[in-house]
């Protein structure tokens, strides 16, 4: 454990998993319920989801069933799993589920870090056109846990989550704040993963900025650090930050054969599909985009849950039929966006997409020319 806890601190993420998950076999074959618990949490610190890993929720569901775990360890398990099922075929309910149990068991076991740990699970599995304050009055009771017990795992990860929801919200000082805490805790503990996600956010709030060569700068940045790191999301978030840079700039051609990829890679994340949709519509394989936008537009939006990725989604979907003239699909696709009007869009955690209200204007202004 302790040699894949440093291994994990100065980057080497695959190497610190594969001692988490000797220590799992052994305290499994050895049966020391506590001990497998421990790897098991250990494993889930190792990962940025953006797809299922089947591994990780195995290792979670061990422990869970040990009966020689305690009821704030198991906590700490469930709210874990929680996130885990976030991203798995039809598990957002399931996620939402086992998040509030983890909170309402926190709030039981009158231990701070472990409720802190059940709160982030919890904004982390609300995330979606849906709950925004909610998600935000989470986000910051777990940030005042953190910093009455000095925790400066809880801080920082208190800070990542409030990043994006006060950037949905508006509060784009909020979310400097937020960023300039995070980055004060990667500094003062050198840990490369958490300069990654600061790199990633730094890469969020150049593109909100209009700061091009910035936000180029931090994604192509973040995506070599994620990939030294081993993180399955390095590419999907770099490629996808560079997106709407590059659709501003006439230069999405650059992205094709790298999203082509990405999308046959995690066929689970329809949102990468609208981004190559986007490039097919904006390089003029007009045939080819009509028929992609029809099928992700086919009934009322099928292929997409109400996740972190859909509002964001929907904008890219409705610049590409403005780019084709499919108007009768514009109209639809902003009458699902007229809702969020007041919101900035995200997609996902790293990738502004602007305002709700600006392609709304600006998609029913080009639809009704």
């Amino acid at each position: 454990m302790s040699l894949g806890r440093s291994l994990l601190k100065c980057g080497q993420i695959a190497a610190a998993r594969r001692c988490f998950e000797r220590v799992a076999l052994h305290a499994q074959a050895v049966v020391d319920d506590a001990l497998l618990a421990e790897a098991a949490l250990a494993i889930g610190d190792t990962i940025a989801e953006v797809a299922a890993d089947a591994g990780l929720i195995r290792m979670l569901d061990d422990a869970l069933a040990a009966p020689g775990v305690t009821d704030g360890v198991r906590v700490r398990l469930q709210a874990r799993r929680a996130i885990a099922a976030y991203r798995t075929a039809d598990g957002k309910d399931d996620a939402q589920r086992r998040s509030k149990d983890a909170v309402a068991g926190g709030r039981l076991v009158a231990d701070d870090g472990v409720l802190g740990a059940a709160l982030i699970a919890r904004q982390f599995t609300l995330r979606g056109p849906d709950h925004l304050a909610e998600r935000i009055a989470i986000g910051e009771e777990a940030s005042e846990i953190a910093a009455r017990l000095c925790d400066d795992d809880l801080r920082f990860r208190s800070h990542q989550w409030l990043i994006p929801e006060r950037f949905q919200a508006g509060d784009i000082d909020g979310v400097r704040v937020e960023l300039a805490a995070a980055t004060a805790i990667a500094d003062a503990s050198r840990d490369p993963l958490r300069r990654w996600w600061v790199t990633i956010f730094n890469g969020l709030l150049a593109g909100f900025s209009g700061d091009d060569g910035e936000t180029e700068r931090c994604a192509v940045e973040g995506g070599a650090l994620g990939r030294r790191l081993g993180q399955p999301a390095a590419d999907v978030y770099q490629v996808a930050q560079l997106v709407p840079l590059f659709w501003r700039c006439g230069r999405l051609q650059e992205l094709d054969s790298q999203l082509n990829r990405l999308v046959a890679q995690f066929p689970g994340l329809p949102t990468l599909r609208c981004d190559a949709l986007l490039v097919l519509a904006e390089t003029g394989r007009r045939n080819a985009a009509l028929t992609g936008l029809r099928r992700l537009v086919a009934n009322d939006f099928g292929l997409f849950r109400r996740d972190s990725l859909f509002l964001a989604s929907l904008a890219i979907l409705g610049c590409t039929a403005v780019a084709l003239g499919d108007v009768p699909r514009a109209q639809a696709i902003l009458t699902k966006l007229a809702p969020y009007a007041t919101r900035n869009l995200i997609q996902g955690v790293p990738v502004g997409w602007g305002s709700a209200a600006w392609h709304l204007v600006s998609g029913a202004r080009d639809s009704f020319q």
